[in-house]
Order: structure tokens, then sequence, then C-alpha cells
């Protein structure tokens, strides 16, 4: 029996980007048993997984080969990021299966909209996604009077749920959200595979000796892509708070800054300028190893978008006591192995939760112990990649018998 052939839209390495990295895991790790063409918006990528085991293209290159031989099956990494932007006119020409990296797509949208003056393609998604509600909710928005209320009411992903054969999710409470919105859609879920990494002291002195972190500092560190709703504000506040009683404290903030965040500016303001230590965005085994070197590691999300952190799984799988935000579709996460800080009043519990883990290093190693279990129980990549591969099996069935009728699309999506 023939592998399946499947078409794949993602951004992968060296885009600063989680999904990217993901992406870079999972693919080579299906490539024993499915045929992969990674279709990509317009750069090479460095990942040498990826150009070992999968086919690299450029997306413009994909409906001549779609022509030449039809695939087999589409598979569309979704994000609220502008690297997702080109899915979306392959996405709406050939159904298959989205996977949702995160529920909400609006943030995303509307930027599109009004940085491309595209008001009106803007406000028909609104309508055929919510009608005369979503109508009203765009011109509040096009107005500049939008809130994160508002975009996180209105996820704008019901579209892309409606055109695909299939929707895909990494935690089961987002597809209960998804299946609500849309009745008839096709939603399952899949937990993001994660190893439990093992880190080399060696490895660990050297990442810590590198950004000149003293040997018995007590370290707090957060990780990925930093953005404003990553937090960053609530930790610094409640990171200078702990130095009052933990002098000996500091703060890693590992990972690429985002545009719109000031992170220089805000650790100058707040006087902690060698004590806060930014690193740019690093190399996965050195991400790893200052990860592994943390006493804690704090995962902060506020508005959410219901999307599910790599780099908290990763901290989990380390064996690295962490902190997250408490949030609904993270219930599954066990109480026992990691820490949710309430939404509001961020700061004070976190200043209050860092100073508990600083003081209590059985408690930092049970956290970390049970949060290594979990992820090595549920997030096996054995045990993920059998499910994709179920999944996929599914999808390929499903594109063969399912039509799907592109009338509700606006206009400009149909072209």
């Amino acid at each position: 029996m023939s592998k399946p052939r499947i078409a794949v839209f993602s951004p992968a390495p060296p885009v600063p980007s989680g999904i990217s990295d993901y992406v870079a895991e999972l693919l080579p790790r299906l490539a024993g048993d499915i045929e992969i063409d990674l279709y990509l918006d317009g750069f090479e990528t460095d990942s040498a997984a990826l150009k070992k085991f999968v086919h690299c293209r450029p997306a413009e290159g994909f409906r001549d080969e779609h022509e030449r031989i039809p695939y087999d099956l589409c598979v569309y990494h979704l994000g609220n990021a502008p690297c997702h932007n080109y899915i979306y006119p392959f996405l709406y020409s050939v159904p298959g299966l989205t996977v949702l990296h995160d529920l909400s797509l609006h943030d995303t949208r509307l930027k599109i909209a009004i940085e491309g003056w595209r008001g009106e393609d803007y406000r028909a998604e609104m309508a055929a996604s919510y009608g005369e509600r979503g109508e009203t909710a765009a011109e509040l928005a096009l107005a500049g009077m939008h809130s994160s209320f508002l975009l996180r009411s209105f996820t704008l992903s019901e579209l892309p749920v409606r055109a695909s054969v299939m929707t895909v999710v990494h935690e089961e409470w987002v597809a209960g959200k998804i299946r609500e919105a849309v009745p008839s859609a096709q939603v399952r879920s899949v937990p993001m595979g994660m190893d439990a990494a093992k880190v080399a002291q060696e490895q660990i002195s050297a990442a810590r000796e590198k950004f000149s972190i003293p040997k018995d500092s007590f370290l707090v560190g957060t990780f990925g892509l930093l953005t404003p709703d990553k937090g960053i504000a609530e930790l610094l506040d409640a990171f200078a708070r702990l130095l009052k009683q933990r002098p000996d404290a500091r703060l890693l903030l590992a990972g690429g800054t985002g545009e719109d965040l000031p992170l220089d500016q805000m650790i100058a303001e707040k006087r902690l300028e060698g004590l806060a230590i930014p690193t740019g965005r690093l190399p996965m085994d050195e991400f790893l190893a200052l990860m592994a070197a943390c006493d804690v590691a704090v995962f902060l999300r506020w508005p959410t978008r219901r999307e599910t952190s790599a780099a908290a799984l990763r901290a989990m799988g380390l064996g690295t006591a962490t902190v997250v935000s408490g949030l609904a579709h993270l219930r599954n996460l066990p109480d026992d192995a990691v820490i949710k800080v309430p939404v509001v009043d961020t700061e004070r519990h976190l200043g209050r939760i860092l100073y508990e883990l600083a003081e209590n290093e059985p408690l930092r190693k049970r956290l970390g112990a049970t949060a290594k279990r979990y992820i090595i129980k549920r997030h096996s990549w054995d045990a993920v990649v059998e499910r994709w591969l179920d999944l996929t099996s599914e999808a390929v069935d499903l594109a063969k018998t399912t039509e799907i009728d592109h009338s509700f699309l606006p206009a400009h999506l149909r072209q």
C-alpha cells in the first residue's frame, strides 16, 4: 500500500514562531509513513530535520504540482500571526485538514484590514461569521474602539473551520468551543508532542556562565517570543518585588522580542539592568539548557487566544518548576504539576508565588517531578505520532467524500 501524499502549509524555522519549531519536530516523525511536501512562504528553512525528511517547496508552486499529481490531503497549520497569512488562499480553495494552534485569529485579520485599507473585506468576514452583530462589532473595531474582549469574543476562526474537512486542536476544551460555534464541523484534538528532555549539567553550567548568572543565584525565566500578552510587565514587577527579599535572584527573558515590546526600556525604567537578562532568540539546545538551568519557569498569557504553550510543556518535560496563567483551556494541567496564577492582579499573586518557590526547594522539586511524569504520560511523541497518523488517514477519507459549498465565504475569500 502506497503512502498517502500530503501538502503541508506552515511557517518553519528560521521564522521566529513556536509553531515553526513544533512543525519542525512533528513532520520528520510522520515522514516514515507519509510522503510530505512542505509549502513555505518564499524562504528556505534552516531545519536540518525538515530538509532531510520532507520535500520543502515554495508556496507559489503548489497549484501546478497539485494539478500535475493531486495530493491526497492538504494540511494547514494556522495561528494568529502574520507568518500564516499566505495560507488562507490555499485553505479556502482546496479543503483539507486545518490545525488551529490559536482559537482566536481575530488580531491578525483586523491588522490586515487596517494596514491594507481593506475594511470592507474585514466587515464581510465578520458578517459571514456572526451576522448583524458581527457587522456592528466590525464597525467598532474599524473605528479604533476594539478591545481585547471584542477580539476574544469574535474569534474569526469559524470560516476556516467551515472551509475544512477536519479541524484539529491541541486541547479538548478548545475542541468543545469550536463544536458549539460550528456544530457541523469535524473536530478532533491531539496532545502536543513533547519530549521529557535531559540536559547535561555541563550544558547548564555553560549556559549560566554565558549570561553571567552566578552559580548559586535563584533563577527565574520566561521563554519564547516575548510580546506584551506574555505578561512581561507583570513578570518584571513581580521579580522586582522578589529582589527585595531575595537579592540573589536573576530573571532570564529568553527568546526574540516582538516589535511592540520595548523590553530594554522596560528593564531600565524598573532599574533591573544586569538582573533581568534578555537573551535574544536562541538555538534550541541553548534554549533548553537555560530552561533546565532555571529554578522556576513562568509562562503568562493575557489576553489569551486559547493557545497551547510548547515552551511551557518543554519546561515541564525538563522537570523545571513551572508557573502558568490560570486559564480555562489549561484546566487539564494537574494542579500538582504546575502553579496557576490568576489573571486578575497577576503581579501581586506572582510575587507571592515566586517568593514561596524561592524559599521552598522541596516544593519546586515535587512540582518538577510531577510535571515530568505528566509530560511522559500524556505528551509522549510515540502516542502523539500514532494519533496523527490515525487523524491523517481519517482526513484523507473525508477529503474524498466531502464536498464543501463555499457560498458562505465572502467574495474576496472565494477568489
